[in-house]
């Protein structure tokens, strides 16, 4: 910190000690978010995301010796469009906590507490629409926040919900799996969405759930021996291995051909939901030019403080309703 001792610069300290894992520490900080952004799709999209998807089968199937063969065009490919949400956090350091850190050392500390506070808000705003936003937002005096549509709605629970402008009354493949629990889950429960969503050898990669439901399973739906390893509770490797699938609480469970899963155990809510997520059929875009960026750190002409803020722009899409699930009205 010595070429910080003369002359304090607010935003070369940003630069030099932030910047540069600002991205990293804001989605690794949420294991959730960590796990959307390992499939996470980036570039510059505007405000709108086209996806194509499938709509029914094409053309073809047996034929005879010398049967004349339907070469017609079947439209076989619908379009779902995807909208962005905007999302920012800010962070202030006014000129009397300025005055309070004497030291360059100190000035950095507060600094780290700052913008740790600052990321985490950007956290909870966007791990709440990714699992609740309906795409408007609350009303605001300037209108509406944008926010992301969320797994509540690109995996309802009914067939009327309509996601990414198609209408499922309309298009019935355009309807995802659903079960009401009206109570305890069961293994069988857990077992039978993840054969509903599969499609030959390809199934959910993970189930977003809380950690009650999590520990309710371990606790109440496995063998003693299943939930020791060596006299000690192993939560984070024994469940996944026992259902055949990773569950997704604060922590992710990736699938792994080895062992079954890895990861650890933490926290999350849902409302006694479990979402079966398919990493192909669902994704998250990012806009490449819009990724956490860091505006100039400035002091209002009206204001004693020195102020900066992070912006983010990103969505879920969806390609196909059908290879996601959910169990719902889940009890613990």
């Amino acid at each position: 910190m010595n070429d910080l001792a003369t002359t304090f610069d607010w935003e070369k300290v940003m630069t030099k000690y932030f910047d540069p894992k600002a991205t990293d520490n804001f989605f690794n900080a949420s294991t959730f978010l960590e796990f959307m952004r390992k499939n996470a799709k980036k570039r510059n999209f505007g405000n709108t995301w086209r996806e194509t998807l499938e709509m029914a089968e094409g053309i073809g199937g047996g034929y005879a010796e010398l049967e004349v063969l339907d070469r017609s065009r079947k439209n076989i490919v619908h379009y779902a469009d995807w909208d962005s949400g905007d999302y920012y956090t800010a962070m202030s350091i006014s000129w009397k906590d300025q005055k309070r850190a004497k030291s360059p050392e100190e000035k950095v500390d507060l600094m780290k507490v700052r913008s740790g506070n600052a990321v985490k808000t950007m956290q909870r705003n966007l791990t709440t629409d990714m699992m609740y936003g309906d795409g408007t937002g609350t009303a605001t005096a300037s209108g509406a926040e944008n926010e992301i549509v969320g797994l509540d709605t690109i995996i309802a629970e009914d067939n009327t919900t309509s996601a990414g402008g198609i209408d499922p009354a309309a298009y019935t493949w355009w309807v995802n799996q659903y079960t009401d629990i009206s109570g305890n889950v069961t293994l069988s429960d857990i077992i039978n969405m993840n054969a509903s969503c599969s499609d030959g050898n390809v199934s959910p990669d993970v189930i977003a759930t809380d950690k009650f439901i999590k520990a309710f399973i371990w606790a109440n739906l496995l063998q003693v021996q299943e939930r020791y390893t060596t006299g000690k509770f192993n939560m984070a490797e024994e469940l996944p291995m026992v259902i055949g699938i990773p569950i997704v609480t604060d922590a992710v469970f990736e699938a792994s051909s080895s062992n079954g899963g890895e990861g650890g155990y933490g926290g999350g809510y849902t409302d006694g939901n479990m979402f079966f997520i398919n990493k192909d059929a669902l994704f998250l875009a990012i806009n490449s030019q819009d990724d956490m960026k860091r505006w100039p750190m400035e002091r209002p002409i009206d204001q004693f403080a020195y102020s900066t803020y992070w912006t983010h722009e990103q969505m879920l899409v969806c390609n196909n309703r059908r290879r996601l699930g959910r169990l719902f009205d889940i009890t613990v």
